[in-house]
């Protein structure tokens, strides 16, 4: 299953807040594996031929080392309320200060739902180390906590990996 699948799964159920952190009773789909754990208050998979890294405080999964195309799921405690936009306005600030030719791929923000909570999807292209990377980015809200899967691809892998 490539990405297009596994970014449909990672929206629909990345933020099914469960509320408690037992998920020893949670079934993946048919070809994919568990990609969240206790600490998380979310659920999520990724196909089951993806290498899952949670050895960082950042859940992520790459395809393998001859594609290093990954998904990465974080999740912050905000220290006051903020507005989507205005979270986006200092992280997109703090992107650019690093990676100056940061470019939005298409219009951005498009605007979708986790879970019936408000979110924004970008889509962009930067250069990291002297590689060109494409990034698409969901970014969602709730309860004081800022959660952000991000895919990352060179943009030659980034299409290859969300057809079926």
């Amino acid at each position: 299953m490539k990405l297009k699948a596994l970014f449909a799964i990672l929206i629909l159920t990345v933020m099914i807040f469960s509320g408690c952190s037992d998920q020893t009773d949670i079934e993946a789909p048919d070809g994919m594996k568990l990609f969240s754990n206790e600490h998380t208050d979310y659920t999520a998979f990724v196909p089951v031929s993806w290498m899952v890294d949670m050895s960082t405080g950042t859940l992520s999964a790459y395809v393998s080392s001859a594609d290093a195309s990954n998904v990465s799921i974080t999740a912050q405690a905000l220290e006051a309320p903020t507005a989507l936009d205005d979270y986006w306005k200092g992280y997109e600030e703090d992107f650019k200060a690093t990676f100056d030719d940061m470019e939005y791929v298409g219009e951005a923000p498009t605007t979708t739902t986790l879970s019936g909570e408000p979110a924004n999807k970008y889509v962009y292209t930067a250069t990291v180390t002297g590689t060109q990377y494409k990034f698409m980015q969901v970014v969602c809200i709730r309860e004081m906590t800022v959660y952000v899967i991000t895919y990352t691809s060179t943009p030659d892998a980034y299409d290859g990996n969300m057809e079926d």
